[in-house]
């Protein structure tokens, strides 16, 4: 099966009291994959295989082609990767990205992997 292509793109906002960090995600589906499952592993991805320590943060299949992950933390390195699902049937993981998360949010910061 071919693999999803994984894109992150990491977001940043302060609030006024406290700082609140995401990661939106972004992908191609596969053809005749309707919907996706995103997962999340601590640390930096590896260089080969599937991250360890996987969780998957969606509770339903994702229709869409973009995730934002919203309980990203400062100061935090996180590997992601999505999964292609069909009748409740997922892919193998997609390719990896990786998010570094600043202990304090940085204007215009952007990252792609």
């Amino acid at each position: 099966m071919r693999r999803l292509i994984l894109f992150a793109l990491l977001l940043f906002a302060i609030g006024a009291a406290a700082q609140n960090h995401s990661a939106t995600l972004s992908w191609v589906a596969l053809p005749d994959t309707p919907t996706s499952n995103v997962y999340r592993a601590p640390g930096a991805c590896p260089s080969t295989g599937s991250p360890t320590g996987q969780v998957k943060l969606n509770l339903t299949p994702v229709a869409a082609t973009t995730y934002k992950d919203s309980t990203v933390a400062g100061a935090n390195t996180y590997c992601y990767t999505v999964r292609a699902t069909l009748n409740g049937v997922e892919s193998v993981d997609s390719n990896t990205a990786q998010a570094v998360i600043p202990l304090a949010p940085s204007s215009g910061l952007t990252v792609v992997a």
